[in-house]
């Protein structure tokens, strides 16, 4: 599965930001940007990966599906701690979703 992301991906991006296809949707700005933030994103997302494998075998199927969604509301704490960030009240909401559907799933009413 994600060895066929990331050629797909590839086979849009390249295109797109060489010959600007689309209305030029990959400005040059764009690909002059360093890449290493963007491998170790990419290093830490196949880490997680790698993690929840390990992980179903221990945890509900329905629990591996909502745990990596535990990131909304994390990042948002983080985030608004870290760096002043404000969110809007539908998002917050989403992230007060987020986090009753995970408790639903670990203790059903």
């Amino acid at each position: 599965q994600n060895f066929v992301y990331v050629p797909l991906c590839f086979a849009y991006i390249l295109p797109v930001s060489r010959f600007g296809l689309l209305n030029n949707a990959i400005p040059h700005e764009v690909t002059t940007l360093p890449k290493t933030p963007f491998a170790i994103m990419g290093l830490l997302d196949c880490i997680t990966c790698m993690l929840l494998t390990f992980a179903a075998v221990y945890l509900p199927g329905s629990l591996l599906i909502l745990l990596p969604q535990a990131a909304i509301p994390i990042s948002m704490v983080l985030s608004k701690k870290i760096k002043g960030e404000t969110y809007a009240r539908y998002q917050y909401l989403g992230a007060v979703v987020v986090v009753l559907g995970i408790l639903v799933v670990l203790e059903p009413l």
